[in-house]
């Protein structure tokens, strides 16, 4: 994936992305989310095919028409923790977001996270690099700037896959939705769309997929938000 860098507390735009970053602490809690039936994101790859709350149906193998496999993965995107004031082109975490850091780690502790993904800031590795420790994986960078991207790479997950992607007050918000579920709740305006408040650094946004018989065909299967750290 590609790396890139930048001076604001964000990223560059491309396709419609803000460019300007807004940079908040939380208990757990959530706020269930689900897209409108028959809603449809179209990818590279296929489908992202909202379901909202339908249950799955699924007959046995012997059952004539029975589809040959169900395979489901999720999706945690998170905003990186709090940020220092050492560099103002590229901050390092500060006390509170190493604490927030590992506050997310032993959350995820018992998801059985298979990757995770960040973009090439000190404040996004800082904030995956413990989550990445702890589940013996190595953080993959990607590019902010191609949300096409990120959401065709995610969509074609395999069987399993728990995912979490570590980006920003404006990146986050929207491949969370770009990925099938509804707008995140309390997102503010600004000259670079509806972003998280600046010192809002305590969501932790939930995205579960299932893909059935088809392999070009991933269904976007409800959403979560949630709330974490001190």
């Amino acid at each position: 994936m590609a790396q890139t860098r930048n001076g604001h507390d964000g990223v560059p735009s491309q396709d419609g992305m803000p460019s300007h970053e807004q940079a908040t602490p939380g208990g757990l809690s959530s706020v269930s989310g689900s897209l409108e039936p028959g809603s449809v994101i179209t990818t590279r790859r296929g489908l992202l095919c909202g379901l909202g709350a339908a249950p799955l149906l699924l007959a046995s193998r012997e059952d004539e028409g029975a589809p040959a496999a169900l395979e489901s993965w999720s999706v945690f995107l998170v905003r990186h923790a709090e940020k220092g004031t050492d560099d103002p082109r590229d901050p390092q975490l500060s006390n509170a977001g190493k604490e927030r850091a590992a506050a997310l780690a032993a959350l995820l502790a018992a998801a059985g996270v298979t990757r995770v993904l960040s973009t090439d800031y000190q404040r996004t590795r800082g904030t995956a690099l413990p989550l990445a420790e702890q589940s013996g994986v190595e953080i993959e960078i990607y590019d902010p700037r191609d949300p096409n991207a990120i959401v065709e790479a995610l969509a074609g997950s395999k069987h399993g896959n728990v995912t979490v992607v570590v980006g920003h007050s404006n990146t986050t918000p929207i491949v969370f939705q770009q990925l099938g579920a509804p707008e995140p709740a309390g997102l503010e305006d600004s000259r670079y769309g509806r972003i998280l408040p600046e010192d809002c650094y305590d969501r932790l946004y939930l995205a579960n997929f299932v893909r059935i018989a088809d392999p070009d065909e991933a269904r976007f299967a409800g959403g979560l938000e949630l709330r974490y750290g001190n």
